[in-house]
């Protein structure tokens, strides 16, 4: 059997036995899971043991990572979700697998896009901007991806070939999965709320 499994084990004995029981000394509980991937912190555990595969791409996340807060799966992907995969991509050096890794880590858990798309006909997204432009314009929306990138490819919000804002990673897979569909779509913007929000909906044409 593999030494994290019995050092999970010990950790077990030793915390559920009475003290006076104990002649050993007390295990860290996340011992075993740091001997198995290779880590030294929770946050490197975490990230490895909820789907980022390459060690070296979680030890260059946790050293990013400046806050004192307990540090949680929830926490780790609220925080690399605030990035776009071309951050990514230079902060991190990271691959195209990795790089589809943090895609799938980062993604919100508990709902389908294309589901609630195809039962309800329009969905909402909202804009971490929408660089050069204002609710007086008019527009000509498209979503597509940036084909100046190497895969994976940001899904950015077009109007007539300028890019006026980006889908969130957090949101990356569910619209990827939306556009791979080839459905037609239509696309706008509600300037009433703020943030700007994207408005899809199927096409009636």
């Amino acid at each position: 059997m593999e030494l994290s499994w019995w050092l999970a084990r010990w950790w077990s004995v030793s915390h559920t036995d009475p003290p006076e029981r104990v002649q050993s000394p007390r295990l860290c509980p996340e011992l075993g899971g740091c001997i198995r991937y290779g880590v030294d912190t929770t946050a490197k555990l975490l990230l490895m043991s909820s789907g980022i595969r390459s060690r070296r791409l979680a030890h260059s996340i946790a050293a990013s990572i400046t806050t004192t807060d307990e540090t949680t799966v929830e926490s780790l992907r609220e925080h690399l979700g605030e990035m776009s995969i071309n951050t990514w991509r230079t902060r991190y050096d990271a691959t195209s697998s990795e790089l589809t890794d943090l895609l799938e880590f980062t993604r919100l858990r508990g709902r389908s896009l294309l589901k609630e798309l195809l039962e309800t006909n329009t969905i909402t997204l909202e804009l971490a901007s929408t660089t050069g432009r204002t609710a007086m314009q008019s527009f000509e929306l498209a979503l597509r991806y940036d084909s100046s990138e190497p895969a994976p490819q940001s899904i950015g919000l077009y109007d007539r070939g300028t890019r006026i804002s980006i889908v969130s990673t957090r949101d990356h897979s569910d619209i990827k999965a939306i556009l791979d569909t080839g459905m037609d779509l239509e696309v706008g913007i509600d300037w009433n709320v703020t943030p700007a929000t994207m408005i899809m909906s199927l096409s009636t044409s």
